[in-house]
Formats: structure tokens, C-alpha cells, sequence
């Protein structure tokens, strides 16, 4: 079965802050999409595997490996987590 990309896959990538959007092998760029991505200035990249596409190399080399974990990804954890109340009883230890 083919993979339909649609414009609000196309608003997921802007959010992420990607500035290209792979089409691959077997996925199917809609009319909206195509023209969301040229209205945000996403470069359309089709017809190139995964193994074969810059951008894709690119965002993996950007990437920190499975095995580390940043400080920034820790913050953003822990921030979620205490607006979402799911920290309570534990919040008065992290304003120390």
C-alpha cells in the first residue's frame, strides 16, 4: 500500500523545522501538499531512497546517536512532564 503524503504532513514538517521533504520510492505527493511545501519554501526531493537522499544524510548525521541522551532533551522532558502534573510531589525538589 502507498504512503499518501498530504499537506498536514507537510505543516508537521514545517513545525519540525525541516527544510526538505522527502518523497520516497512508493509515497504519494498530493496536489495540496506539493502546493503547501513550495508556499513554505520545502524543497520537494521524490523519486530517491532513503539510502540515496542528501537531506536524509543530513538530518542523520545532525541527529544524536540512539545512545545519547542531551541536555536540552532532558529539559524539554522534564518540562512537559511538570505542565502536565505528572511531576507532583517530586516539583519542589527540581526548584532547588
Amino acid at each position: 500500500m502507498k504512503k499518501i503524503i498530504c499537506a498536514d504532513d507537510v505543516e508537521k514538517c514545517i513545525k519540525q523545522g525541516d527544510t526538505t521533504l522527502c518523497v520516497f520510492p512508493g509515497q504519494i505527493l498530493t496536489p495540496s501538499a506539493r502546493d503547501a511545501a513550495r508556499d513554505a519554501g520545502l524543497e520537494v526531493c521524490e523519486g530517491k531512497t532513503e539510502a540515496e537522499c542528501t537531506a536524509c544524510k543530513s538530518k542523520a548525521a545532525e541527529a544524536p546517536a540512539d545512545d545519547e541522551i542531551s541536555g536540552e532533551l532532558v529539559y524539554t522532558a522534564l518540562k512537559t512532564m511538570l505542565d502536565n502534573g505528572m511531576l507532583k510531589g517530586v516539583a519542589h525538589l527540581l526548584s532547588r
